[in-house]
């Protein structure tokens, strides 16, 4: 690892995909140096990569790699429950807004007949 690596290329989430990341720099063969930074409030991390200037075009590129394939296996692997219950309360409201329509015009038509 290299003193001169100045130029901060990537922040991501320790371990995964900090890791990952870490893994492709080496294969790639790109000096860099890495912060830990860690919150004491919620128990997680992060770690700041650093890299040389010459290197950082290159860096960058495999940083929005890491950060897509992060992306979609995070959307791949939400929990589905949450998708349901979302639908659920979609459903609900529809239903409710369905029940005040007729309800309003059901009493609508009955101050009109008296």
């Amino acid at each position: 690892m290299n003193d001169s690596c100045n130029v901060q290329v990537a922040e991501f989430a320790f371990p995964f995909p900090a890791e990952i990341f870490k893994t492709e720099l080496i294969d790639k063969e790109i000096d860099f140096r890495e912060f830990h930074k860690d919150s004491y409030e919620d128990g997680s991390g992060f770690v700041i990569f650093y890299v040389a200037n010459k290197d950082f075009d290159e860096a960058f590129l495999l940083k929005e790699e890491v950060d897509k394939e992060n992306a979609v296996s995070e959307e791949k692997y939400k929990h589905p429950i949450e998708k349901y219950i979302r639908w659920f309360f979609l459903i609900c409201f529809i239903c409710f807004l369905i029940y005040k329509l007729i309800d309003f015009f059901i009493s609508d038509n009955m101050i009109l007949t008296k």
